[in-house]
């Protein structure tokens, strides 16, 4: 029987982390999730520290994205000091999102150890992290469907442990297009037909949420799993696949860049309330940082 090691622990905390559910809470999904990541990586760190001691990491990319985690984490520490907002807030996040300080260092503690993973390492976290993924996509399922679960819950609301439509839409975006490409990969055959059905199901399931981002994040991630593989082929049609991805790279460009102008296909996604209201969130930020008023007057006469 194959011993655990790294590569299984950072799979395993992802997929609990993605499944986490505690029934009775105030808050059942949110911080459950953030107690798993927290401890799960607080509990991963002699096995890091001990892979960074053993394993040479000169990569410059690698040491790029290690640099811009430990500094996220550094920044967030003194502003969890110095900011002057509530010291639980800065720690444990607004309510409902768990989006703290402490899940910084845990999601930066599982990165240091997953640049340190062998590609067969990471095939082996990517499939625990599967099995989360189908755990939530059947409940995504059920919802779909009209279940009210987990507690809270709307009936024909696709959230599946997520809690919310937004965070459910990215995850489903997300683990679908590493389905897909499982998918399309030379692993054994049951793993083939597993990543593919739950590609499927997680397509579905980000459509259902009815948030954008969902369907925007997975197309995004089919362009760019279809770019890596015209550029990793080496068979006769290499030439016409680096054109037709060069073609597709570049018209997504002009089409994000349109859509900045109110024109083209992508051009709605500026429009949605929620994305005005992030906007204000941003703007009431780059006001403080530059001494000025939280509220201003928007276009339409009234403070905001």
């Amino acid at each position: 029987m194959r011993r655990l090691g790294l590569a299984d622990g950072l799979g395993i905390v992802a997929a609990l982390v993605a499944v986490a559910y505690m029934p009775g809470l105030a808050d059942p999904l949110t911080y459950p999730k953030l107690l798993v990541l927290v401890a799960g990586a607080l509990a991963l760190v002699p096995a890091v520290v001990a892979r960074w001691k053993k394993r040479s990491v000169r990569s410059a990319p690698v040491l790029v994205v290690t640099a811009a985690a430990a500094g996220i984490v550094v920044w967030g520490l003194v502003s969890t000091f110095a900011s002057g907002a509530p010291w639980a807030v800065s720690l444990f996040g607004w309510w409902g999102r768990g989006d703290g300080w402490l899940a910084w260092l845990g999601a930066a503690i599982l990165l240091l150890g997953a640049v340190t993973l062998t590609r067969e390492e990471v095939a082996r976290a990517i499939t625990w992290m599967f099995g989360g993924a189908t755990i939530v996509a059947a409940i995504g399922l059920l919802q779909a469907v009209g279940v009210n679960f987990p507690e809270g819950g709307v009936g024909g609301s696709v959230t599946g442990l997520m809690g919310n439509t937004n965070f459910a839409s990215g995850y489903f975006a997300i683990l679908g297009v590493l389905a897909l490409g499982r998918a399309l990969t030379k692993a054994a055959l049951w793993q083939r037909i597993w990543a593919g059905v739950l590609f499927a199901v997680l397509a579905v399931l980000s459509v259902l949420t009815e948030a954008q981002q969902g369907p925007a994040a997975l197309a995004a991630g089919l362009v760019g799993l279809g770019v890596a593989y015209a550029l990793l082929y080496r068979g006769k049609f290499r030439v016409a696949g680096l054109a037709a991805a060069g073609v597709v790279v570049v018209s997504g460009a002009l089409l994000l860049v349109a859509s900045f102008f109110g024109v083209g296909p992508l051009a709605r996604l500026w429009s949605e309330s929620t994305f005005d209201i992030r906007q204000e969130y941003w703007l009431s930020a780059w006001r403080i940082m530059n001494g000025l008023p939280i509220f201003g007057t928007g276009p339409d006469g009234f403070a905001r």
